[in-house]
């Protein structure tokens, strides 16, 4: 009888596993690396259109999640007489950063597994007896144009908080990635069906006649 103490741990199955998903963990440490930083540049956009000074951004806006600083951005627009382009140079930013943060959301709720051709995230384990979860796709090249995009968010940042304070040269390095097309597509959802009654309809109750 082969000794215990020979035969591998779990954990050393799992390490040797792990060694296949090299690359796509690579992807995606560097994806998870680069959204932490449009995630502060976020905090630093809030604390710049709204007027609070950083220190005092601190203790406000600790904590704050990214869907909470677009909704509160988009809030100080309404109010406020911000130059139209940087609102809509904001705003576009905004459109894709927002299925960039509910894709990683669920990559770090919910994990990975593996796909029929890729990784894919899934809420299965959530999702209710007979229900049909949604699978989205999670490859190394859809892992790499998420990057691309949150770099090309963060040249757009810094240069529209920062560019009366930046050096020319930095200035120059990072605007043309302005010009760069947003690299990651998002699957279409299903148009969501109108909901129907599930019980009987309420009756009206009777109009009063209007003959006297």
């Amino acid at each position: 009888m082969a000794d215990k103490k020979d035969e591998p741990s779990y954990i050393d199955i799992f390490m040797q596993a792990a060694e296949t998903r090299r690359v796509e963990d690579a992807a995606l440490g560097l994806f998870v690396d680069q959204f932490a930083i449009v995630e502060g540049l976020a905090y630093e956009l809030l604390c710049f259109v709204s007027g609070v000074p950083g220190n005092v951004g601190k203790a406000i806006f600790s904590g704050v999640r990214t869907t909470v600083i677009i909704s509160q951005v988009r809030r100080i627009f309404r109010v406020s007489s911000f130059d139209p382009a940087f609102v809509s140079e904001i705003e576009e930013i905004f459109s894709h950063l927002t299925p960039i943060t509910d894709l990683r959301n669920d990559i770090l709720h919910f994990g990975l597994e593996s796909g029929e051709e890729s990784l894919v995230v899934s809420k299965a384990f959530k999702a209710l007896p007979g229900a049909d979860p949604k699978t989205r796709p999670v490859s190394v090249e859809i892992l790499r144009s998420l990057v691309r995009d949150l770099v090309k968010m963060q040249c757009h940042l810094i240069l529209l908080i920062w560019k009366d304070r930046l050096p020319q040269e930095y200035a120059d390095l990072l605007g043309p990635a302005r010009l760069e097309p947003w690299q990651y597509k998002p699957p279409e959802q299903e148009p969501k069906g109108r909901k129907t009654r599930s019980g009987p309809h309420k009756p009206k109750p009777p109009q009063e006649s209007s003959h006297e």
